[in-house]
């Protein structure tokens, strides 16, 4: 089975917050795991915030080792870029028009996916407008 994750599901990890036993369990469960190039551009700019705050608090420490982390899971993800076969799906899927301009990405990218695989592909995602959006277009979605 492939999931495409969010980078919702993967920042609620890596901050360690309410949900992180659950997208762990959606990552331990998956020989196969997938997302767009946004995954990368969305966690490093919330980790880079958040290691910034630290430095003015005299403790990004966490921050960097959470960056790290985060490149240990980049590791396990195939990525795929922004390309015009993404494009495409976004130009005739309308369900994405419900959703924010990154979102809509991956989503886009999602279905791209999908078209190339034998099994539905699960989309982890804690963003509850792109959980909406995805089973509109039947997606798996998880947690």
């Amino acid at each position: 089975m492939a999931t495409y994750f969010d980078s919702s599901a993967v920042l609620e990890v890596l901050l360690g917050n309410a949900q992180s036993d659950e997208i762990i369990n959606c990552w331990a469960d998956d020989s196969d795991r997938v997302s767009s190039i946004l995954l990368e551009a969305e966690c490093v700019t919330v980790l880079r915030r958040i290691e910034k705050e630290g430095r003015a608090k005299r403790s990004s420490a966490n921050a960097r080792k959470r960056l790290e982390a985060f490149e240990r899971y980049l590791a396990g993800v195939t990525i795929h870029e922004v390309d015009s076969d993404v494009l495409a799906i976004l130009r005739h899927l309308p369900d994405l028009t419900s959703c924010r301009s990154l979102d809509a990405v991956h989503l886009a990218t999602a279905v791209l996916f999908q078209q190339h695989l034998d099994e539905p592909l699960r989309l982890c995602t804690l963003d509850q407008r792109m959980r909406a959006a995805g089973k509109r277009m039947k997606l798996a979605v998880v947690p």
